[in-house]
């Protein structure tokens, strides 16, 4: 752990290193006579009041709507007002938010925007759309929207490539999975921004300031509207966790029993490249996957017969979780996994409708889980232990599973180095 925290501050160092040198240099640069200093304080105080107003996401992160403005100040300005802009912009944000913000949250964001800001211009070759002299002049109603539009996807890639880098390292998550599933769910928002910047660009010439503001609104929208849709996940995911304290009312033993196997499922998924609504689902099942034994009296005969007898491969309980689910809309799309988590491997393949991928993942992660947390201290396994007994039962187990799960707990230094 203590080398992983080194190595991400050497490359904060670096992005740092980097970053100010690009805005030292660049910012010398800076000519007042392409940018007046009102249009420069108006669109670096817009940049800190959308930034003020920042969106959280899912998995704990922020997202700012302000590259709309930083897109439109890019296509408008010189590279150096750009910069000046967006770093201004950043530092007012954070100092307003918390006097006491330091390297993490100022310096830092300020750096990686500018080594943003530096590489998506380089498509646009020196020239703007406000530019006095024809030569560098930019005309967005013409071909050089490809280039706009080149920067505006070099902007917004570089952006969440650098947010979930950072991301992926903190948490010890593969960065891949991790980008694609950030460029899936942000991406529809960013897409959204990028026209809003472009449009700003080109009515700015005939109505300066006035069409900043006019644009505002859509921003306005754009943000409320990102709001609704994770206002509406986050209704979802605490349905389907209610459902699942509901589970471990009624048996004291599965205390959170089913949040644990839903995180270790999803490490296991992005371990395999699940990004996205996909691994998203797989979370959801994860914690419904015993929602069959909510009002089954775990002292009874039933829930005797269900722990031990599996016809067809599917357990009795999992059969009742999928009915349960397929009666809510939302719901009913977990239902086939919730079902099958209990299904016998026997060398499916991956496209194998039969036993979905998620389903086998639920199954280990279910087991790993009984293994190494059970409440009977003299039978509780370490990891080491616990993986060492998935390896002798290999065979009820999906090979790329069982490696995934090793890869996840090596990253997550809780498994003292195997082989697999």
């Amino acid at each position: 752990m203590k080398s992983k925290n080194t190595s991400l501050t050497l490359i904060n160092l670096l992005i740092l290193a980097i970053g100010l040198t690009l805005l030292g240099a660049e910012g010398r640069m800076i000519d007042l006579g392409e940018i007046s200093l009102l249009a420069l304080v108006v669109f670096m105080v817009i940049v800190a009041l959308i930034r003020i107003a920042d969106v959280e996401l899912p998995q704990g992160d922020r997202v700012t709507l302000d590259a709309a403005i930083i897109v439109a100040t890019a296509l408008l300005f010189p590279q150096p007002a750009v910069l000046i802009i967006a770093a201004g912009g950043i530092i007012i944000a954070e100092v307003s938010r918390d006097q006491s913000s330091g390297f993490k949250n100022i310096l830092l964001p300020v750096a990686q925007r500018s080594i943003i800001i530096y590489v998506a211009s380089l498509w646009m070759g020196g020239r703007y759309v406000n530019a006095s002299d024809p030569d560098l002049a930019l005309n967005l109603l013409g071909w050089d929207l490809l280039l706009a539009l080149a920067m505006c996807i070099t902007f917004f890639v570089l952006e969440i490539a650098f947010d979930q880098f950072s991301m992926s390292q903190r948490r010890s998550l593969p960065f891949v999975p991790a980008f694609l599933g950030s460029l899936t769910l942000i991406g529809p928002i960013y897409f959204s921004l990028a026209s809003i910047g472009v449009l700003m660009s080109i009515m700015y010439p005939s109505m300066e300031l006035w069409g900043v503001f006019l644009f505002g609104l859509p921003l306005v929208v754009v943000h409320y509207s990102f709001e609704l849709v994770l206002n509406i996940k986050n209704t979802y995911r605490h349905t389907i966790s209610a459902l699942t304290r509901a589970i471990q009312v009624e048996d004291y033993h599965q205390r959170s029993h089913s949040e644990r196997v839903a995180d270790l499922s999803i490490d296991i998924g992005r371990e395999l490249g699940f990004h996205g609504e996909r691994l998203e689902s797989l979370g959801y099942a994860a914690l419904l996957h015993d929602i069959g034994k909510l009002g089954l009296d775990v002292d009874s005969f039933d829930a005797l017969l269900d722990s031990t007898r599996v016809v067809d491969g599917i357990a009795p309980h999992a059969q009742i979780g999928a009915e349960i689910l397929e009666q809510v809309e939302f719901l009913k799309q977990f239902a086939d996994i919730v079902r099958k988590h209990h299904f016998p491997y026997e060398g499916a393949s991956d496209t194998d409708q039969r036993h979905p991928v998620e389903a086998r993942i639920i199954a280990l992660a279910n087991y790993f889980d009984q293994l190494t947390q059970t409440t009977l201290a003299e039978r509780r396994l370490s990891p080491n232990q616990a993986v060492a007994k998935i390896k002798k039962e290999a065979l009820k187990f999906d090979p790329k599973v069982i490696r995934a799960l090793i890869n996840v707990l090596k990253r997550q230094q809780r498994l003292v180095v195997t082989t697999w």
